[in-house]
C-alpha cells in the first residue's frame, strides 16, 4: 500500500500538469476548428492565448477554494447561482441555477469576448458558439 501511495503521488504530480496542458491544447484545437468552419481570421496561437488567459480564472477558483477549505474544513466551494435563492431548494429553477457557476460563466465570457476580437467574426455568432 505504501509503495502504491508513493507511485500514485509521483504519477499525480507529473501527470496533472501534463494532463492540463493536453486538455488546454485539445480544447483550443476544437474551438479553433469550429470557428475556422465559420471563416475565422484568428491564428491558432491567438486562440491559445485567449484560452490560456481564461485558465487564470480557473486558477483563481482553485486558490480561493483551497483557502476557504483550509478555514472551513469543507472541500467544496459552492459558487453556483443557487446560493442566491436557498429557499427554492428542491425546485426545477434551483436545479438550473445550481448548474450555473459564477467562475464558469466568467471563464466562458472571457473566452467569448477574446475569441470575438481575435476571430473578427460577428460577436453574436461567437457568443452563440460559446
Amino acid at each position: 500500500i505504501e509503495a502504491s501511495l508513493k507511485i500514485g503521488t509521483i504519477t499525480g504530480l507529473i501527470g496533472t500538469p501534463i494532463g492540463a496542458l493536453i486538455g488546454w491544447l485539445v480544447t483550443t484545437a476544437i474551438l479553433f476548428g469550429i470557428l475556422k468552419i465559420f471563416k475565422s481570421q484568428g491564428t491558432f496561437k491567438q486562440f491559445m492565448s485567449v484560452t490560456g488567459y481564461s485558465i487564470v480564472i480557473t486558477l483563481v477558483y482553485y486558490i480561493l477554494s483551497a483557502a476557504v477549505s483550509f478555514f472551513s474544513g469543507e472541500l467544496l466551494l459552492n459558487t453556483s447561482m443557487a446560493v442566491l435563492v436557498p429557499e427554492m431548494k428542491g425546485s426545477y429553477i434551483y436545479g438550473v441555477l445550481r448548474g450555473l457557476d459564477a467562475f464558469t460563466l466568467w471563464y466562458y465570457a472571457v473566452i467569448a469576448v477574446g475569441i470575438a476580437v481575435v476571430s473578427k467574426l460577428n460577436k453574436a455568432k461567437v457568443y452563440t458558439i460559446m
